[in-house]
């Protein structure tokens, strides 16, 4: 039985009988409830492990243009200064694609160490 054949008969609720054996969902599933257990202890790890230390939340907005939070209209951004901080200028990096740009305001790196 094929993958799919054996996914397809899963998930209609049909299930596998007779001598149609679905050997290579065994593994696929395994590993994904590895996954999910991995998953869930580590975020009570990571929970742990952040408690009482400041949290920082950057918003990165791509396409936005400096001069955008200060045009009449969109007080959505007013907003978000008032009850947080705004940087008075960031230096874009060249190419001026987002991933590099990003990359750089996160971590500090620039592009010659990550291209």
């Amino acid at each position: 039985m094929s993958p799919l054949t054996c996914a397809l008969s899963l998930a209609s609720g049909h299930g596998i009988s007779g001598n149609n054996k679905c050997y290579c969902c065994y593994p696929a599933f395994m590993l994904l409830v590895m996954f999910f257990v991995g998953v869930s202890g580590f975020s009570e790890y990571y929970n742990d492990a952040l408690s009482g230390k400041n949290k920082l939340l950057l918003i990165l907005v791509d396409g936005c243009r400096w001069d955008y939070p200060d045009q009449e209209g969109l007080p959505g951004f007013r907003k978000l200064e008032e009850n947080g901080v705004r940087a008075p200028y960031v230096t874009p990096i060249f190419p001026s694609n987002s991933y590099p740009n990003w990359y750089t305001i996160t971590t500090g790196m620039v592009i010659k160490f990550f291209a």
